[in-house]
């Protein structure tokens, strides 16, 4: 036997309670290398004090747990070297694999991303993606669930004006028709199941419902949607899906609109860094009261989001989309065209992360409304910040504080208004 080996064998041996913090580190690397897990766990178990790298004791129980198969014991420790230095990519793909061991894919697929970002050798690389591509494959559910707490200072999204012309002629609005403030409670949630029919062919069947109610059920607003199709997994992280779309959605308690169409999405890695997902949709619209019948048609989206990974802790998204509304009447007739760059930061002091987004729309009308003599033009900007901290964990979820401003400017004043809205929600922590 080679001398090393007689060596180690000491090591092994030696009685853990005469031995430092720093020897029992040691101790434990060495019998995880040969992979006796239960010297390990000894040696770990004899430091009770402060020792020179916590990083290096969390990294070796996060190691024994995930051996011995404690893969929330091995998460919670991987979590916490990472909370404190985001860039240890070796400790990020172990826990991306955990995660996949786990069975928590979103996780896996996370962390995987994040450690792409930061750069990984080609033969790591070939690894993530194979990972990546097992858990397209196995992937079966999709499902997300939202609640917060909405202060809105227009929740009619109506103007500030205390007049409006009319045919030529000024008119006081009626103060129903302007802004009311409110607090609402809102909620999600959304599904999808992934049969499979192929290799890499899904039959994917999903659907969501969204609520927004305020003290006043005159301005509760309900949606519900459906989606079926084929999906087809294109290789890595790449898929195509083909889905049949349908919705309802009631406002003040009354049905307001229903639609059916088609949806083509699809999402693309294009490079470690770079992700693109884009896609178009054609849906026919219908408004249930006849006073509302000239606002019927069909609409048109073509849509497209590009994302950056900056670093493993950070990303850039931009977002562009077109849409065309082909209303009944042709003062309703709209295009718009809508563009985005939104950026995220996590891990900044004391484990907080910070969204921050802006997004403008500029919606064109093809022909001028009779009662203002006037083709209308509007232009839409919204501001959103949003925080929270990973440090706060309800249950695998942070709670995260959302500020949202919107300007909206019209050629026709009455169409014009400014509107603040709060948020107090939750997301999934990673």
């Amino acid at each position: 036997m080679k001398a090393w080996a007689f060596l180690l064998a000491a090591l092994l041996a030696a009685p853990a309670q005469a031995q430092s913090p720093q020897d029992l580190l040691e101790r434990a690397r060495a019998a995880l290398e040969i992979g006796d897990t239960a010297a390990a766990e000894q040696a770990l178990a004899g430091i009770t004090g402060p020792v020179a790298d916590p990083n290096d004791l969390d990294f070796l129980r996060g190691t024994l747990a995930a051996r011995t198969q404690d893969y929330d014991t091995a998460i919670a420790r991987f979590r916490a070297i990472l909370a404190r230095n985001p860039t240890l990519n070796r400790v990020r793909l172990d826990l991306a694999q955990v995660y996949f061991l786990k069975g928590d894919d979103s996780a896996a697929a996370y962390h995987f991303r994040a450690a792409i970002a930061q750069g990984v050798p080609p033969e790591v690389q070939a690894n993530i993606t194979a990972y990546l591509e097992q858990i397209r494959l196995r992937k079966r559910w999709d499902a997300s669930v939202s609640l917060s707490l909405a202060p809105d200072t227009n929740i009619n999204a109506a103007t500030t004006a205390d007049s409006v012309t009319l045919f030529g002629l000024p008119f006081v609005l009626d103060p129903t028709a302007q802004r009311k403030s409110g607090i609402g409670v809102s909620a999600g949630i959304t599904g999808a199941y992934r049969w499979p029919i192929a290799d890499n062919v899904r039959l994917k069947i999903g659907g969501a419902v969204f609520d927004t109610e305020y003290t006043n059920p005159d301005f509760s607003d309900r949606n519900i949607s459906a989606q079926a199709g084929p999906a087809f997994v294109l290789g890595g992280d790449d898929e195509i899906a083909l889905l049949a779309i349908a919705s309802r959605r009631w406002f003040g308690g009354d049905a307001f609109t229903r639609s059916a169409g088609l949806r083509l999405e699809g999402q693309k890695t294009l490079s470690p860094r770079w992700m693109l997902s884009a896609g178009g949709s054609w849906e026919n619209r219908d408004y249930d009261a006849p006073q509302y019948d000239d606002y019927s048609g069909p609409v048109y989206t073509g849509f497209a989001t590009l994302t950056y990974a900056l670093d493993a802790a950070s990303l850039l998204q931009g977002t562009t989309a077109l849409v065309r509304e082909r209303a009944n009447l042709p003062a309703y007739r709209a295009w718009q065209y809508i563009g985005g760059l939104s950026y995220y930061r996590e891990n900044l002091w004391q484990r907080f992360a910070v969204m921050a987004s802006v997004q403008s729309a500029l919606i064109r009308y093809d022909e001028a409304l009779m009662a203002f003599g006037k083709t209308r033009h509007d232009t839409q900007v919204d501001y959103r910040i949003s925080l929270s901290n990973a440090g706060i964990d309800w249950w695998g979820f942070t709670p995260v504080v959302s500020f949202i401003h919107s300007d909206r400017y019209s050629n026709i004043n009455l169409f014009t208004y400014h509107r603040n809205r709060g948020e107090l929600g939750i997301r999934r922590n990673f």
